[in-house]
C-alpha cells in the first residue's frame, strides 16, 4: 500500500527524509514543512508535531528519526545542529548540541540511530565523522575514519544498529558501507562495485530482525538488501510514480513483521511492502479506487526484476 502526496495538510509531505517504526506506529520526517507525522501501519495519520523554529520542539529541515526501547523518539534537527528527544506523542523532553566541531557540536546532522542500550549514534554529514551519547545526550566518543587508517568519510548520512550495537553508516557521494563495533572498531566496509555497481546517492538504512541490512538509494531508485558482512542479497525499485515505483526513496524502517516501510520522497508518500523473504517481496495492495486498474509488483530473485501485475478493481 501507499500513502501521501504532496502539501503541509494532516498526511500530505514536502521532501520527506526519515522513517521509524516503534510500537505499532509510524513516525515520518516531513523535512519541508518541519514536522514530524505519526501514522499507524496502515497509514491512517494519528498526529504531528513542530513548527519552522529554533525553540523547544521546533525544527529547521530535521532530516532523522530514530526510537529507543522505550518509545522515546530522537530527532535529528540538522540546521538547528540538535538532537531532541520526545515522548511517543510528540511532548518534547530535552534537546542537546550546538552548531560547530567539538565534542557533541554538529554541522549539519542527518542520521541518528538508537541502539539495544538506549545510547544515540548521529551522523555528523559536515563534519564527516560519527558521535554516540547515552540517551540523556551525555557525550561518550567520536569516530572520523581517517584516525583509524581508512578512507575518510565523505559524508555521512544514514545510520542504523543491530540487536548487538554493532553499527552501520552509508557514506552517502562514495556511496560505500561501513559496519562499526559498539566501541567504534571499524569492521568491515563495501562499495558500490559488483553487483550494486550502478548505485547512485544512497542515503537511509535499517536493520532487521536476522541482521540483514535495508538500503535506500535514491541515485538508482531502489532499496537494496545485505547481509550484515555486506553481501549482496537482492534489491528492488523502478522509477516512476506507480503503485509499488520509487523516486529518490531517502529512508527505509522495518516493523517486527519484516514489512518495509519507503519514504518514497520525490513521490511525496510512503510505500509499504511485504515482508522480504530474500527470494521475493510484493506490493501490499492500496484501499482500491472506484475505477481503473490497480498495478501490483512482484520483484523475483535474488537480483530482482520487477513485474507489474495487472488486477481488476471495482
Amino acid at each position: 500500500m501507499q500513502w501521501g502526496c504532496g502539501g503541509n495538510s494532516d498526511g500530505q509531505f514536502r521532501k520527506l527524509t526519515g522513517i521509524t517504526v516503534s510500537n505499532g506506529s509510524i513516525y515520518v520526517v516531513d523535512n519541508g514543512n518541519d514536522r514530524i507525522q505519526k501514522f499507524n501501519t496502515d497509514g491512517k495519520y494519528l498526529a504531528q508535531w513542530g513548527t519552522h523554529g529554533t525553540g523547544d520542539g521546533q525544527f529547521i529541515s530535521p532530516h532523522d528519526i530514530d526510537s529507543d526501547a522505550t518509545g522515546k523518539i530522537f530527532v535529528a534537527d540538522s540546521q538547528n545542529n540538535r538532537i531532541q528527544k520526545f515522548d511517543s506523542d510528540g511532548t518534547f523532553q530535552m534537546q542537546w548540541g550546538t552548531e560547530g566541531d567539538g565534542p557533541g557540536q554538529f554541522f549539519g546532522i542527518q542520521g541518528i540511530a538508537a541502539d539495544q542500550n538506549g545510547n544515540i549514534i548521529a551522523a555528523d554529514y559536515s563534519n564527516k565523522r560519527i558521535q554516540k551519547f547515552d540517551s540523556d545526550g551525555i557525550y561518550l566518543w567520536q569516530r572520523n575514519t581517517e584516525w583509524l587508517n581508512e578512507e575518510r568519510f565523505s559524508h555521512p548520512s544514514g545510520i542504523a544498529t543491530d540487536q548487538d550495537g554493532n553499527i552501520y553508516v552509508t557514506d552517502t557521494h562514495n556511496p560505500i558501507i561501513r559496519k562499526f563495533d559498539l566501541t567504534g572498531n571499524i569492521l568491515t566496509m563495501w562499495d558500490s562495485r559488483g553487483q550494486w555497481r550502478d548505485a547512485g546517492n544512497i542515503f537511509g538504512l535499517a536493520v532487521d530482525m536476522t541482521g540483514n541490512l535495508f538500503v535506500s538509494d535514491a541515485g538508482s531508485n531502489r532499496i537494496r538488501k545485505f547481509d550484515s558482512n555486506g553481501t549482496y542479497l537482492m534489491q528492488w525499485g523502478l522509477k516512476g510514480t506507480g503503485q509499488g515505483q520509487l523516486f529518490r526513496p531517502s529512508a527505509v524502517a522495518l516493523d517486527p513483521e519484516g514489512n518495509v516501510y519507503v519514504a518514497d520522497s520525490g513521490n511525496d508518500r510512503i510505500v509499504k511492502f511485504s515482508r522480504v523473504s530474500g527470494i521475493e517481496t510484493q506490493i501490499l495492495p492500496s484501499t482500491p479506487e472506484p475505477s481503473g486498474i490497480s498495478p501490483h509488483i512482484l520483484a523475483l530473485g535474488i537480483v530482482m526484476a520487477l513485474l507489474l501485475i495487472q488486477v481488476g478493481r471495482r
